[in-house]
C-alpha cells in the first residue's frame, strides 16, 4: 500500500507541476516585418541640336544651329556641352579677329574649361526642363577667302552634353564641374 500510495503522490505532484509549469509562460510580443524600398534618381539628358545643313554657304552667311539639353531624368542636374571646333574653322583676319564664330549665351552659360571649350550651365535644370541656347548660330565672316572656304569643305563642329546631379552637389557651375572631373567618355549602349 505504501508503494501505491507513493505511486498515486508521485503522479498528483506531476500533474501539479505541469500544470504549474504551464502557467508560467514568458510574455512575449512579436512585430509585422517592415520593409524599406531604395529608389534611386537617375540623370538623364538629350542633347538638342536643331540644325539644318544649307545647300551651301557663301562669305556673310549665318547659319542656325540652336544647342540645348533636356533633362529627361528624375533628379535635377548641372549640365554641361562640350563643343569641338575644327581647325579648318579657326581663321582669323590680319588684325586677329575671328572669322567663324559662334554666338555664345554667356548670360545662362559659363565657360569652365577652355582648353576643352566645355560650357556650363549656370543654373540647375530641373526634370522634364531644358536649358537656354548654348548658341543659335555660327557666322561666316564676310571677308573669308575662297581658300579659306575650300579648307573649311565638310568640316563637322562636334557637340556632346554631359551632367551630374544637382542635389548634394553644392555651389556653382564651377563646383560642380570640379566634383564631375572631366568631360566623361561616351559609351555607345
Amino acid at each position: 500500500m505504501k508503494k501505491r500510495t507513493l505511486a498515486i503522490a508521485l503522479a498528483i505532484t506531476v500533474l501539479i507541476l505541469s500544470a504549474v509549469g504551464g502557467t508560467l509562460a514568458w510574455l512575449t510580443a512579436v512585430t509585422a516585418p517592415v520593409e524599406n524600398v531604395f529608389t534611386f534618381g537617375d540623370v538623364e539628358i538629350t542633347l538638342n541640336d536643331n540644325y539644318t545643313k544649307p545647300q551651301y554657304i557663301v562669305p556673310g552667311d549665318e547659319v542656325n544651329k540652336e544647342v540645348s539639353v533636356t533633362n529627361d531624368g528624375t533628379v535635377s542636374a548641372w549640365v554641361f556641352v562640350k563643343v569641338v571646333i575644327p581647325d579648318e574653322f579657326k581663321i582669323e583676319d590680319s588684325d586677329g579677329k575671328e572669322l567663324v564664330t559662334l554666338d555664345y549665351n554667356d548670360t545662362d552659360w559659363e565657360l569652365v574649361n577652355s582648353a576643352d571649350n566645355v560650357w556650363g550651365y549656370k543654373s540647375e535644370l530641373a526634370t522634364s526642363s531644358f536649358t537656354n541656347n548654348l548658341f543659335t548660330k555660327l557666322t561666316f565672316d564676310g571677308n573669308i577667302t575662297s581658300d579659306q572656304i575650300s579648307a573649311m569643305q565638310d568640316a563637322v563642329i562636334t557637340v556632346q552634353a554631359a551632367a551630374i546631379q544637382f542635389e548634394n552637389v553644392s555651389g556653382t557651375v564651377n563646383d560642380a564641374w570640379a566634383k564631375l572631373g572631366s568631360f566623361p567618355e561616351y559609351i555607345e549602349p
